[in-house]
């Protein structure tokens, strides 16, 4: 959903790198609220029986096209462009009445969030501050997010200095997530504490294909084949990974290089618990997280609330 400044930036021509730049230096003293908060606004369509929540890093893109499937207007948004979040937030957020739409869904129909491993997203959104955009473009918005952990760790001045990824869990650990950009901040939001309806239900990423069929079965929707789960597709920059425990030691301790390039580690949550302080660090962090999925997880088989 566009909020004000993404508004007048784009009357006034703002290219969009540079606009991303300037809503993640916004976020860092104006956050979001409401359903806005961290730009997670839920998905709702007359034509699906279901609200879906998602998260930056956290299979977003393969929700919103389930999500799109299901409200019939997946061939529509992949026509308008192949990057669904574009139809999502040109066209659908845009809609005559979303939010207020938006809550009467809330109260009428279910509301499932997809949701990551908490451990790998925050690996997956570190090594996304590596990315040669980073190094290459002046504009691109995660220079002002590096520049300002590297600042507040005391690590150095500039964007381009050395973070260890320990260094970045502490400063996830520390920070008032409301002020976070969405792809550093926690995937649970503060307005689902008050949802019509209660929690969300669960869907999990890494479980992404046999939790949405136990959606759909439960209500009565097609099931979406093997073939059709593979044509949701992703957001194009997953990083190739592998088994590297030496790497990751590495990557925890002195940092990884700017711009990262080649194969990452494989890291999860059981990754980062061998090492003590990070381990805390990381639940510090994304408690919430591990909270909602432990309560919310077994509510995927049905509308039970």
């Amino acid at each position: 959903m566009p909020g004000r400044l993404s508004k007048i930036a784009a009357r006034l021509g703002v290219p969009a790198n540079r606009l991303n730049a300037l809503s993640a230096r916004w976020r860092m003293r104006f956050p979001h609220e409401g359903y806005r908060e961290h730009h997670r606004v839920p998905l709702w369509h007359e034509n699906a029986p279901f609200v879906l929540i998602t998260s930056q890093r956290a299979g977003s893109t393969l929700g919103t096209a389930w999500f799109l499937h299901h409200a019939g207007l997946l061939d529509r948004a992949k026509d308008y462009d192949p990057f669904v979040h574009r139809y999502e937030q040109d066209i659908l957020f845009r809609r005559t009445g979303y939010l207020d739409g938006l809550e009467q869904a809330l109260r009428d129909k279910p509301v499932y969030k997809l949701m990551r491993d908490p451990g790998e997203r925050a690996f997956a959104s570190y090594l996304q501050l590596h990315n040669a955009e980073v190094a290459d473009d002046p504009r691109d918005h995660r220079r002002a997010v590096r520049e300002r952990i590297v600042q507040e760790m005391g690590l150095g001045s500039t964007y381009d200095t050395p973070l260890p990824f320990a260094d970045f869990l502490r400063f996830l650990a520390q920070a008032d997530h409301r002020y976070l950009e969405g792809h550093e901040a926690r995937q649970a939001n503060l307005y689902e504490k008050n949802l019509p309806r209660g929690l969300p239900a669960v869907l999990r990423l890494e479980e992404f294909g046999p939790d949405i069929r136990r959606v759909e079965e439960s209500l009565g929707l097609p099931l979406s084949s093997n073939s059709e789960i593979e044509g949701f597709g992703h957001a194009g920059h997953r990083v190739p990974k592998r088994e590297d425990a030496e790497g990751f030691r590495r990557m925890m301790n002195e940092g990884a290089g700017l711009p990262w390039h080649g194969t990452a580690p494989m890291v999860t949550t059981a990754t980062i618990e061998a090492y003590p302080e990070a381990k805390a660090l990381l639940r510090q962090a994304f408690g919430p997280d591990y909270e909602l999925l432990r309560t919310q997880t077994n509510k995927v088989a049905g509308n039970s609330r």
